[in-house]
């Protein structure tokens, strides 16, 4: 055999070896391929993931409802109201923003017979009774109040502060409920001030916070004292 024959024969049989080498790196290459495609698609879905976990939070910060409270310095609920003094008969009438079917109430305290009547009427002096009378209020839907049956001054001599009073924390469960649905705690409530709540039904705690106004019922002699309609008036702004 010359030597053209013999590395002819060797060519021919290095040939699948060098097929085989060829097709293996392809193979490893195609592999490495699909790797990186297989990556990048799972680092895109996790990024995907993540972006929508942050939209979806981000949308729930953005849909969630701040808890309603009243500006500082403002009470949250407010009693306006009159009342019409027509012999021993009183009548009230007022309107409010405390929820429908909330109570209120206003009682009748006598002043000493000694008391001064301009520190009677500059609310300088304080009542000494419990309660000489009391009637109880329902809020309606429009927000108003009205006094029914039959609330009177029993002694036409002697003169008496009436109050106008709004107690959250003993209301009716109802009334409760719905406050806290609106405010989130009844520790949002502004504006209250510490109030005896000593009266013919006497409830369990002597003082509780709550929501005040004053009127004056002075003698029916007295100028003002029938034949009126007086305007409640709150704690703050009294005259000194």
């Amino acid at each position: 055999m010359n030597k053209k024959t013999f590395l002819f024969a060797i060519l021919l049989l290095l040939i699948p070896v060098l097929t085989a080498c060829r097709i293996d790196l392809a193979g490893q290459e195609e592999f490495a391929r699909s790797a990186a495609e297989k990556m990048r698609s799972q680092s895109a879905k996790e990024e995907d993931s993540l972006g929508d976990s942050n939209e979806k939070e981000t949308s729930v910060e953005a849909n969630a409802e701040p808890t309603k409270k009243a500006p500082i310095g403002e009470p949250t609920y407010k009693l306006e109201g009159q009342a019409t003094l027509n012999g021993s008969e009183i009548s009230i009438q007022g309107k409010t923003n405390i929820p429908p079917g909330a109570i209120v109430f206003a009682r009748l305290r006598r002043y000493k017979s000694d008391a001064e009547l301009e520190d009677i009427k500059n609310y300088r002096v304080e009542p000494f009774s419990n309660t000489d009378g009391d009637v109880y209020m329902e809020v309606l839907s429009d927000g108003t109040f009205s006094s029914r049956g039959r609330f009177e001054r029993r002694n036409l001599s002697l003169r008496y502060r009436l109050e106008l009073i709004f107690l959250p924390e003993i209301a009716q469960e109802g009334t409760r409920e719905r406050i806290i649905e609106e405010l989130g705690s009844l520790d949002n409530l502004s504006g209250m001030v510490p109030i005896e709540t000593l009266t013919r039904n006497s409830f369990k705690e002597p003082v509780v916070p709550g929501y005040i106004k004053y009127a004056n019922v002075l003698k029916q002699n007295e100028e003002g004292g029938d034949g009126v309609t007086i305007e409640f008036v709150s704690p703050e702004n009294l005259p000194n």
